[in-house]
């Protein structure tokens, strides 16, 4: 056995799933503080689950890779990340661009009201 094993496991499954627990079990109590919606909860549990079933069971990663022609399981793992983090960053941009908007819209909003306003407390004057 050496040193990067226990009970037969790599460090990096151990290291991994022990993480991915936690971050279930933070999700859970974010979602029972009503800081998270269920859809929330359950997309965080299945992407957490995914990844430490992955890290438990590598051999799925191989075999999803020959499935798409790619030679590596690493290398379509890192591929298939690379995908999916680039659409998150897309969603997040396009919601903050979104948000961005809509604070300029009630900013504007605002100011037109609050110069009606005072266009009415001069003509009572």
């Amino acid at each position: 056995m050496n040193a990067f094993t226990f009970h037969g496991f790599a460090l990096y499954q151990v290291i991994t799933t022990i993480f991915c627990l936690v971050m279930i079990l933070k999700m859970i109590s974010r979602y029972r503080r009503h800081e998270r919606t269920l859809k929330e909860l359950i997309v965080w549990v299945v992407t957490w689950g995914v990844i430490g079933g992955l890290a438990f069971f590598p051999f799925i990663i191989d075999y999803i890779a020959q499935v798409f022609g790619v030679k590596s399981g690493t290398s379509g793992f890192f591929a298939i990340w690379l995908i999916i983090l680039t659409y998150a960053f897309f969603r997040t941009f396009v919601v903050v661009e979104h948000i961005d908007k809509k604070i300029t819209d009630l900013t504007r909003k605002a100011a037109l009201d609050s110069h009606d306003i005072d266009k009415v407390l001069k003509k009572d004057k």
